[in-house]
Parts: C-alpha cells; structure tokens; sequence
C-alpha cells in the first residue's frame, strides 16, 4: 500500500510538472514566434533599412561620447551575463529594477542631453537629442531594456526551478503521510484482530 501510494504520488506530481513545463514551452514559442513576425514585418517595410542607414549615417561615431556609451554598454553586458550565471534571483531583481529606473529617467536624460550637447559632442557640437526622444530611445533605453528581458528571463526560470523543489517536497511529504496512514491502519486493524482472539479465547475458557 506505501508503495502504491508513493507511486500514485509520483505520478500526479510528474503529470502535473509535465503539463506545467508543456504549457511555458507552448506559450514561448507563441511568444516568439509573434515577435519573429512582428519583427520581419517591420524589417521588410519599405523605407525601414533606409531610415536605419540615415540614422546610422547621420552621426558623428567619432565623438567621445559614443565611446564612453559604447563602454557602458559593454560593462553592463558583462554584469547582466554574470549576474544571471552567478548571482541568485534577488540579485537579478535588484539589477532588474535598477535597470527598469534608469529606463523610467530617459526622459531627465535627453533633457540633459539637450542642454549640455555642446559638453557632450565636443567634436562637432551637434545636438542630437531631440525633443520627441527618438535618439536617447535608440542608443540608451533599448538596450538596457534588452538587458532587462535577459535577467527577466532569468528571474522566471528560477522560479520554475523553485516550483519544481516546492512540488517534489509537496509530493514526498505526501508519500510520507500516505505512508504512516497505512501503517496505521494496518497498526489498527491488526490491533483489531488480537483482540477478537483474544475475546474468543475468554469466551471458550468460560464455557469450560
């Protein structure tokens, strides 16, 4: 009877994490599949590769300050990458939101871009944040949102780690009470049989 019921147990518990990873699995693929076509959709526009080329053109790469961007975002590739292969989840979360602040400012930062372009672009002092924020959108917000999604994936497989011990935990201590509950009823039952005997044997002494 344990041994059925440790099976039973394992069983639901695994029918359930099977279904649990099937449907994450079902619902990234729909996800990427969705972004992969939004993404060829916009791409295949016409004009797109053309205003990609003139924005590229555009400006100046030479100025320090795209330098010192450049850098930037070179460090932060590299603490994204190790927090997510050496740093648990809060330190993820920490980073995360860090990151998802610094994005929620981009708009203090193209006003100091605006007034200070002269300092920034010392080369060919040309203000190249304009006022609807297209420029600080590209170079700055999209990709630390782009890191941000890395350590959001990260967060979300630990938690499907952490739901995968929390279920086997569930699943043992299940198999545990299973288990004693059988002993218990077998403790019972046989306890229920010694004393029938016993009352029989009473019983036979008497008449005698």
């Amino acid at each position: 009877k344990v041994t059925v019921s440790v099976l039973y147990c394992h069983s639901t518990v695994r029918r359930t994490m099977d279904d649990f990873i099937k449907s994450v699995t079902d619902a990234h693929y729909e996800v990427m599949d969705a972004l992969q076509f939004n993404l060829t959709e916009t791409w295949n526009r016409p004009g797109v590769m053309h205003a990609v080329k003139e924005f590229a053109g555009a400006i100046a790469w030479e100025e320090p300050f795209f330098h010192w961007l450049f850098g930037f975002h070179f460090v932060l590739v590299c603490l994204v990458f190790n927090f997510c292969l050496h740093r648990d989840v809060y330190a993820c979360g920490a980073l995360f939101g860090l990151l998802a602040a610094s994005v929620f400012a981009a708009e203090q930062i193209n006003a100091f871009g605006r007034a200070n372009y002269e300092w920034l672009f010392p080369i060919h002092k040309t203000n190249y944040f304009d006022a609807s924020g297209t420029f600080v959108s590209a170079i700055f917000s999209a990709p630390v949102l782009a890191m941000a999604f890395v350590l959001q994936l990260r967060m979300l497989g630990s938690v499907a780690k952490m739901l995968v011990v929390v279920k086997r935990h569930q699943a043992r201590e299940q198999a545990v009470r299973a288990g004693q509950s059988a002993i218990t009823a077998e403790g019972d039952s046989g306890k229920a049989a010694g004393g029938g005997g016993a009352g029989a044997k009473g019983k036979k002494k008497q008449k005698k």
